[in-house]
């Protein structure tokens, strides 16, 4: 995948054929947007600490009948 908002298709043995495109918002973070037939089911939000030893990841499911809390996660490294 490439940061220019291009979708392209992701796959594979353990993956739910979808597209994903993604965009670099700045310097420390890029976004992805995640679609279904067309349809956007979900969006990421990868962003690196200004030391760049911690990763948060935020991941919003988009869904026609839910609203869904973000789902965030941090990774740090050690």
């Amino acid at each position: 995948m490439t940061l220019d908002g291009k979708p392209v298709l992701a796959s594979g043995p353990a993956v739910i054929p979808m597209m994903i495109s993604a965009k670099q918002l700045d310097d420390s973070t890029i976004e992805t947007t995640h679609s279904r037939d067309g349809t956007v089911v979900g969006k990421t939000i990868l962003k690196v600490s200004a030391d760049g030893k911690t990763l948060y990841q935020t991941t919003t499911s988009i869904g026609s009948n839910t609203k869904q809390e973000p789902s965030v996660r941090v990774f740090q490294k050690l």
